[in-house]
């Protein structure tokens, strides 16, 4: 197998970031690759290494993986702007060691390397953390917890009501924790008809599962929100807007869906005025 004399550390992470994407590798995981291996990058550059990546050695990893367990990094505070510093635990070396393992075991099964600098780097991997038992006040609040499921389902439906511009007769889940016996018993109080998936077939919800891949890449993939609940409320009714009334859709003509059922019930009503 022929060796690569040079090659920029840049360019080879992007070859491995693209072979990800060859594999078919999800979008999340490759993002989760591409966040631990750029903070490499920053920091052979704030030391002046060398771009080849050739030149990374054991010495040189050891410094960074020291560097990753023990810096201090500002953290935004979602509620009034503020900044909070926080130190970095030696158990955060973990997971850029196990990214650098699969990277550089992969530059030498692609010949970019003869041998892995890390392999001489030996991590443990960090001790799961104790499981502690409930106390009496959590325990009650698991309990409290009960009714409030029995509670949430019913206001889950009632938002759907108010919400929808026609009367919900149906819906359709796919097996997971929304359908639970509370939730089940409280469609069939009011009508409605439950509509549960077998596991392990997304082609049977097809129109979901396309809508989720929409907000990932349009909304969450893009979104400027903390992820704070209240925050990203505010933010989910505002992109439900624009995909309902702003944002064409092919499968609908290039219509929004909000046009797209208007057209419908004008179509309906002259049916029924022409019977």
């Amino acid at each position: 197998m022929k060796h690569h004399e040079s090659i920029g550390l840049r360019d080879l992470i992007e070859d491995f970031l693209f072979s990800l994407r060859a594999e078919g590798k999800s979008n999340g995981t490759i993002e989760y690759y591409s966040y631990l291996l750029h903070p490499l990058l920053s920091y052979a550059s704030e030391q002046s290494w060398s771009d080849n990546a050739l030149s990374l050695d054991t010495h040189r990893l050891r410094e960074f993986l020291t560097w990753t367990a023990t810096r201090t990094f500002e953290l935004k505070v979602a509620n009034n702007g503020g900044k909070i510093v926080k130190k970095a635990k030696p158990s955060t070396a973990w997971p850029y060691y196990r990214v650098l393992r699969r990277f550089f075991n992969w530059a030498v099964e692609e010949g970019y390397l003869k041998s892995s600098p890390l392999a001489t780097i030996h991590f443990k991997s960090p001790p799961e953390p104790p499981v502690e038992g409930y106390t009496i006040d959590e325990v009650k609040r698991l309990l409290a917890a009960c009714d409030l499921n029995i509670r949430t389902a019913a206001h889950f439906l009632d938002i759907l009501d108010k919400r929808m511009p026609f009367p919900v007769k149906a819906i359709q889940v796919d097996g997971g924790a929304e359908f639970e016996a509370i939730f089940e018993e409280e469609c069939q109080r009011r009508g409605i008809k439950l509509f549960i998936l077998p596991p392990r077939s997304p082609k049977l919800n097809g129109g979901v599962e396309r809508a989720h891949r929409t907000h990932t890449e349009e909304f969450y993939e893009v979104t400027e929100s903390s992820f704070d609940i209240a925050e990203l409320g505010k933010e989910l009714l505002e992109w439900e807007r624009v995909y309902n009334t702003v944002r064409p859709h092919q499968a609908l003509g290039y219509l929004t869906p909000s046009v797209f059922l208007e057209q419908q019930k004008y179509h309906q009503g002259k049916e029924l005025m022409c019977h």
